[in-house]
């Protein structure tokens, strides 16, 4: 059986046969009449590349593309919407909807040809990126767990031998040390958890303000501030509501100010933190910024950031396991998985020298 590679879908038969007559050269070609059909050979089987037609009874093609678009398995689903119509505004809201091309009909067959092989192109040279990323990321896991495990490890055999040599003498005095790297571990451990957070199914209506002001709370009573004052710019009378996870929401939080905090204390250790909470009308979304006059970040390595195991504070497994700030590299990788699983963005500028301003942009969801 020959699984077609391009789909067609249109109510008018002579649009069909058209395009299957002129088209069915180049491509496995299978043509249906309705979204109803689609839908049925889409339970099975999704093709590379989806022609849409605009206007149909049952279902129009722009719901058809909003449906398909809203639905993850369809992402790598080339979607063309062929159409009569050539209104500017319907082409802007197929493109606003997530449509990889816009034809007019009748098509110039061999462009349409020529389009679809240049979109089939694209998206190999897409997919051959993202798998190149992901072997990198796991080289990048392997290297650094395999370094950072192997000197928790090492700690731990060096302790035993000194303890099976000299007795227990000498291992009480390394209990201090081994509980830090046992810490470590344990942290790296809890760390990699978060990097794999699934969005749960059921996320509840939440208050971010509410959230926020606790979450600066905590970090003034558990974080050694010593000179650093944390400012707080958000009206607390407000509500700004959202679908999250309160616990994820925090954590994004933490590790946003403890960012912030280390930033200053590499400066000097005197500096300023400022969180404000904001509602934009224009977009229906809520801002959220963390700001520092910290030690700020130098251009080559702010494209860095958010990079699995990539920290201004050290390589991973490089820390000095009794300094007061390290990183692990995997804490806004964490807050990008967590915001990415909310439907938010996050927008990092940074002046090296003068501090740092982290943006956060939610969507408002009405209570």
């Amino acid at each position: 059986m020959r699984l077609p590679d391009v789909v067609y879908i249109d109510d008018n038969e002579f649009n069909r046969l058209m395009i299957q007559k002129n088209v069915s050269d180049h491509f496995n070609m299978h043509v249906l009449s309705s979204a109803k059909e689609l839908y049925s050979l889409l339970e099975n089987y999704v093709p590379r590349v989806l022609l849409l037609d605009l206007i149909m009874p049952d279902e129009s093609g722009f719901d058809v593309l909003k449906n398909l678009r809203s639905q993850a398995r369809y992402n790598r689903l080339v979607i063309i919407m062929l159409t009569a119509r050539s209104s500017k505004r319907d082409m802007v809201r197929c493109f606003e909807a997530g449509a990889n091309d816009y034809i007019l009909k009748p098509p110039h067959y061999p462009e349409l040809i020529a389009r679809i092989h240049n979109l089939l192109r694209q998206r190999r040279t897409e997919e051959h990126m993202r798998l190149q990323n992901q072997v990198q990321t796991y080289e990048t896991l392997l290297s650094g767990m395999t370094h950072e495990f192997n000197n928790i490890f090492s700690a731990f055999k060096l302790s035993l031998q000194m303890y099976e040599m000299k007795g227990p003498e000498s291992f009480d005095s390394r209990i201090k040390e081994l509980k830090k790297f046992m810490d470590r571990g344990i942290g790296l451990v809890k760390q990699l958890r978060a990097v794999g957070y699934s969005r749960e199914k059921n996320l509840e209506l939440i208050d971010l303000n509410s959230v926020l002001l606790k979450a600066v709370d905590d970090f003034r009573e558990n974080s050694d501030l010593n000179q650093i004052e944390v400012n707080i710019l958000i009206d607390e009378n407000q509500t700004y509501s959202i679908l999250g996870n309160e616990f994820q929401i925090d954590q994004v939080a933490q590790n946003l100010l403890s960012n912030s905090r280390h930033a200053i204390f590499s400066r000097g250790g005197f500096g300023r933190i400022t969180v404000s909470l904001k509602f934009n009308i224009e977009n229906s979304a809520i801002k959220l910024t963390v700001e520092d006059d910290g030690v700020g970040i130098p251009p080559e390595k702010l494209q860095e950031l958010g990079n699995l195991f990539y920290t201004t504070k050290g390589s991973l497994g490089g820390q000095v396991l009794d300094s007061k700030y390290t990183g692990t590299g995997m804490g806004l990788t964490t807050c990008r998985r967590i915001l990415l699983s909310h439907e938010a963005e996050m927008d990092i500028r940074s002046e090296h020298g003068k501090g740092t301003l982290v943006t956060i942009t939610f969507p408002f969801t009405e209570a």
